[in-house]
């Protein structure tokens, strides 16, 4: 099985193709095609002053408010330096500099970036092309800087990993607060996409032991959405007082921009759920 990049031009619905791309492993193939969609989005995060304008650039107009639910945790922890499960290219840095501008605040300042991705060829682009005491990235999860930080990933990097129950757990454990999408099944279960890659569902009944494992996190979720047998959500997590004041301060932005295109785009417009409801919702 191969994965392939096609590359041309369409006109008048017909392709003329120029070059088809492919190589031997379809890790490779997948990373050429992320690079240019990444390196693009990073063009687009440094050189844009407006976020309505950011949001229709986007690859993914989602990456705007998961970025700004961690920007906000970040505003509210007293953590250092942040962790990435699945980094690719630290995107997250660019983010929080527009939002520093945007809310003129000055977050990446204190921040140092740590994160681990499956690509060789991500994490090659990470330790040598970008600042070695800004951002470091590794193949594995690395426990050290995963401790006491804010952590992030998107679901879908978390539904690669094979071992993603003990991940998370390890997650849950060691950071200080974070935020991530997931997706959970009604029983486990394991789904090939059409890059070449495998998903790897928990059940919803594993999922509910990790989160009751964790006494120490206070819990909210968002954007709690059922399809089939397939169960997606949004989850930010912390101790007592840091959700308190992720609450206070998200609340605050959602007051201001109220009554403008902000309020959407940054999904402040969103219900949380507590622990209790998200467990009443997914049984």
């Amino acid at each position: 099985m191969k994965n392939y990049i096609e590359f041309g031009l369409l006109k008048s619905n017909k392709k003329n193709i120029y070059e088809n791309i492919s190589y031997d492993q379809i890790e490779e193939t997948y990373d050429v095609f992320m690079m240019g969609r990444y390196f693009r989005d990073i063009k687009v995060l440094s050189k844009e002053k407006k976020l309505e304008n950011l949001f229709k650039s986007l690859h993914h107009k989602k990456d705007i408010y998961f970025s700004f639910v961690s920007y906000i945790l970040g505003l509210t922890s007293s953590s250092t330096h942040y962790y990435e499960f699945g980094c690719t290219l630290f995107e997250r840095f660019f983010f929080f500099q527009f939002f520093d501008n945007f809310l003129k605040k000055k977050l990446n300042k204190k921040l140092k970036y740590f994160g681990n991705d499956k690509s060789e060829t991500f994490n090659f682009f990470c330790n040598n092309f970008l600042d070695k005491k800004k951002f470091k990235s590794f193949t594995n999860l690395n426990k050290s800087y995963l401790r006491n930080s804010l952590f992030f990933s998107k679901g879908v990097s978390l539904l690669y990993e094979k071992s993603n129950k003990n991940k998370i757990e390890q997650i849950l454990k060691l950071s200080n607060s974070g935020s991530f999408d997931f997706s959970i099944s009604d029983k486990n279960e394991t789904k090939i996409l059409n890059t070449g890659l495998q998903l790897y569902y928990m059940s919803k009944n594993e999922f509910k032991k990790i989160l009751l494992k964790n006494h120490s996190k206070t819990f909210l979720f968002k954007n709690l959405k059922k399809n089939n047998r397939h169960t997606y959500f949004e989850i930010i997590y912390g101790d007592k007082e840091k959700i308190f004041k992720f609450s206070k301060l998200f609340e605050k932005y959602r007051l201001i921009f109220k009554n403008t295109r902000t309020y959407t785009t940054l999904n402040l417009n969103s219900k949380f759920l507590d622990l209790e409801t998200f467990l009443r919702k997914i049984s």
